[in-house]
């Protein structure tokens, strides 16, 4: 059974502007997060230190950040940044 995924609002509002200014990326995007929906320990790494329990993915030269919840079975996309920011 897949994964529901969630977005934070301001990733919600990130998507919207790249959905309208570069489609390839948000079909990339989409793209990843279908298979992160399959199987979310498998597609992406988990970080350390003081950001347990965050996972990243990397799509072209920005970073997928995301929470896993077992109980409900869902996806939390916490973040998209680029790769030097973080």
């Amino acid at each position: 059974m897949p994964y529901t995924i969630t977005n934070a609002p301001r990733v919600d509002k990130l998507f919207g502007k790249i959905k309208r200014k570069d489609k390839e990326t948000y079909r990339e995007i989409l793209r990843k997060l279908d298979k992160i929906a399959e199987n979310p320990y498998h597609f992406g790494k988990p970080m350390r230190s003081g950001y347990k329990g965050v996972w990243e993915v990397h799509i072209k030269n920005n970073v997928l950040y995301y929470r896993i919840n077992e109980i409900k079975k869902s996806v939390e996309v916490v973040a998209y940044l680029d790769h030097d920011l973080m």
